[in-house]
C-alpha cells in the first residue's frame, strides 16, 4: 500500500476531527495540511454559502470566476476541499485530498512521500490560507 511506502495517510473517515470555533455544523481534520472543511450533511446550504463566499477571496483558473473544489462525503460529513486548478466534472477517487491515481507498478515504485506531497501541493491550497472566516 501507498501508504505503508510514503509515510502517514489521512483517511477521511479514520481522522480525527474538530469543530470550528463559533460554527456548529463545521469541523476540520487538525492533522490534514490542507485547506478543507468538513460540513455536517444535514445542512447543504452551509456549504453553498461557503461555496459562494471563497468565489471572491480565492484566485479561480475558470472562466466563470467559481473555485474548482472536491466533495466527498463519509461518515464524519462532506469534506469539502477548493483546489488551484480545475479537477473536472468527473471526479474519482484519485482527485480527492489525500488520494491520488499511480496509474503504472513503475511509478508506484519511484513514488516517495515527497513526491506525493509535491502532487498534493500543486492541487490544493495550504490550510494556513484559513477557510473558517468564510463560513
Amino acid at each position: 500500500m501507498l501508504q505503508e511506502k510514503v509515510g502517514k495517510a489521512f483517511g477521511f473517515d479514520a481522522s480525527v476531527i474538530e469543530r470550528v470555533k463559533n460554527n456548529s455544523g463545521v469541523y476540520i481534520m487538525p492533522e490534514f495540511s490542507f485547506a478543507h472543511l468538513v460540513f455536517d450533511e444535514s445542512n447543504p446550504e452551509k456549504i453553498l454559502y461557503f461555496l459562494k463566499r471563497i468565489k471572491s477571496k480565492l484566485n479561480s483558473p475558470l472562466v466563470d470566476g467559481a473555485i474548482p473544489h472536491t466533495l466527498s462525503q463519509g461518515k464524519n460529513g462532506i469534506l469539502v476541499a477548493p483546489t488551484k486548478i480545475d479537477v473536472g466534472r468527473s471526479m474519482g477517487s484519485e482527485r480527492a485530498p489525500g488520494y491520488f491515481f499511480v496509474p503504472t507498478q513503475e511509478d508506484f515504485d519511484k513514488t516517495t512521500y515527497e513526491s506525493a506531497m509535491q502532487f498534493m501541493q500543486e492541487r490544493f491550497y495550504p490550510r494556513e490560507i484559513g477557510l473558517e472566516k468564510f463560513i
